[in-house]
């Protein structure tokens, strides 16, 4: 503010010149003096009001000091006391961040939102109880088992699986009300125990099918509801290691050291599914020479599909070959046999 308004604010107001008036001795009129202007007015103005009583003083002008509005956006928030006081919306900030409270979803900065904080105008009271404890570790877990019991359980986060899996949800709390979810879609809501993500007959678990997911990632997750009123969310992140419905078959690769006789011309390649087979457990499988392709009588190698050449899926495997020339054949090499 310049020195010059302060001197005006300090002088009395009755005395402040009126712009552009005069009170016939050269010098303006006062607003002390207004009246003078009113009467003046009359009279350049044409207007019929009688102003002798205005003019000889038997009606006095008061001057009363200005005073500004107490309520400037009409908020029923005296200005004095508004936050905002050109906001008729917002009148308090509770927390000092520059928005006010309507709109602000966490009036108190406590880091707990205002729909889940018992006093959202008190940041030293944000209901983490023992009761409402949001950083407290769940009472509960994603379990998986592979037996309808529930035996030899583990936690479902972070599983590799395939087919058939039993899923369900382990507490050492009472539970009212289980909602199961896969990759975001609510599947199953389960009100009693075993609290199973199929379901369950008689008590024991239904089984979940892998094979009904593409393989890669998923989420299953569960809304837990306990009796004391405390609702926990599970979550487990889980891969699913083979598509739809796809049988497992296992890769073999059969590698021994060559004969070393230089006559040999090929191999007769024997397996068997015996664990610890004997040569009379061996059954011819095919004979193997250069004619075979990618094969080497130096470097001996061959690659099997479990499955698909063999006819297991799983188990045991046991090998062995015999070297043959254009004359003879050689006695069994080692057996070497494998678990798949």
């Amino acid at each position: 503010m310049t020195p010059q308004a302060l001197t005006v604010l300090a002088s009395d107001p009755s005395l402040l010149p009126i712009p552009n008036s005069d009170n016939g001795n050269g010098n303006p009129i006062t607003v002390g003096e207004v009246h003078l202007l009113l009467s003046d007015e009359t009279s350049q103005t044409g207007s019929q009001v009688d102003t002798t009583l205005l003019r000889d003083g038997t009606i006095e002008v008061s001057l009363q000091p200005a005073t500004t509005h107490p309520d400037v956006d009409g908020d029923g928030t005296p200005n004095v006391e508004d936050a905002f006081p050109t906001n008729p919306t917002e009148s308090v900030d509770t927390d000092g961040d520059g928005i006010g409270d309507s709109a602000d979803n966490d009036d108190d900065n406590d880091g707990i939102s205002d729909d889940a904080d018992p006093d959202p105008q008190d940041p030293s009271n944000s209901g983490d109880t023992l009761e409402n404890d949001t950083d407290a570790p769940p009472s509960s877990s994603l379990s998986m088992s592979s037996t309808p019991e529930g035996s030899d359980s583990g936690l479902l986060e972070g599983g590799k699986l395939s087919g058939d899996i039993y899923v369900f949800v382990n507490s050492d709390s009472e539970i009212s009300e289980v909602r199961f979810y896969l990759d975001g879609t609510l599947v199953k809501t389960e009100r009693r125990a075993p609290f199973a993500f199929s379901g369950d007959s008689n008590g024991l678990l239904n089984p979940f099918d892998t094979t009904q997911l593409t393989a890669g990632s998923h989420v299953i997750s569960a809304e837990v509801d306990m009796s004391n009123g405390v609702t926990e969310v599970l979550t487990a992140n889980l891969t699913v290691k083979t598509p739809s419905s796809a049988p497992f078959d296992p890769v073999l690769t059969l590698t021994w050291d060559p004969n070393p006789e230089k006559e040999v011309i090929g191999y007769q390649v024997y397996f068997s599914l015996t664990s610890n087979a004997k040569e009379n457990d061996l059954i011819f499988k095919e004979d193997v020479s250069t004619g075979k392709s990618g094969f080497s009588l130096s470097s001996p190698r061959l690659i099997y599909s479990a499955l698909k050449d063999i006819g297991i899926e799983k188990g045991n495997i046991c090998f062995a070959v015999k070297a043959y020339s254009n004359t003879k054949t050689s006695d069994f090499s080692e057996i070497v046999c494998d678990v798949i």
